[in-house]
């Protein structure tokens, strides 16, 4: 008899020591995505505001876009008005195939600072991929009136 009376505790502690480990496992993995996001701010934490643009840059290079994401946003965060960090934030969302919010993020950075060539360019390279040919030609023309070198 006393066995089984031990069956449905013990059913209990199996229960409860399965669910304890599946929230281990979900703390784990989310710790691990929040390692991520405190390793990059710990990073933010160390740079001065010029520095931001060539890191996220290397990040890009290196194939990290989610991270030259995070950091662009924690640089623009100290400088929201650095063109160089808003266009590289373009080039990891561009990266991370979120086109639709680089769009409109070249957009907003053409009108603000219509003089540079490259948000054009990318921008037409979005225009293109969309099958919008005709919007596309005309982004690049307006690149290269801004800079006839930027042809190469």
């Amino acid at each position: 008899m006393p066995i089984f009376r031990l069956r449905r505790p013990l059913r209990g502690y199996i229960f409860s020591a399965l669910i304890c480990s599946a929230l281990a496992a979900g703390l784990t993995s989310a710790s691990g995505s929040a390692m991520a996001a405190s390793e990059m701010q710990e990073l933010a934490a160390t740079l001065h505001s010029a520095e931001f643009s060539p890191r996220v840059d290397q990040l890009l290079k290196a194939g990290h876009p989610a991270q030259a994401l995070e950091l662009a946003d924690l640089g623009l965060e100290k400088n929201p008005r650095s063109a160089q960090l808003r266009f590289s934030r373009t080039v990891a969302l561009e990266r991370l195939g979120r086109t639709e919010e680089a769009a409109k993020a070249l957009r907003s950075l053409i009108a603000e600072y219509p003089e540079i060539p490259e948000p054009y360019n990318n921008l037409a390279v979005i225009e293109a991929g969309m099958g919008s040919l005709e919007e596309a030609v005309k982004l690049l023309d307006r690149a290269l009136l801004l800079n006839p070198n930027f042809a190469t």
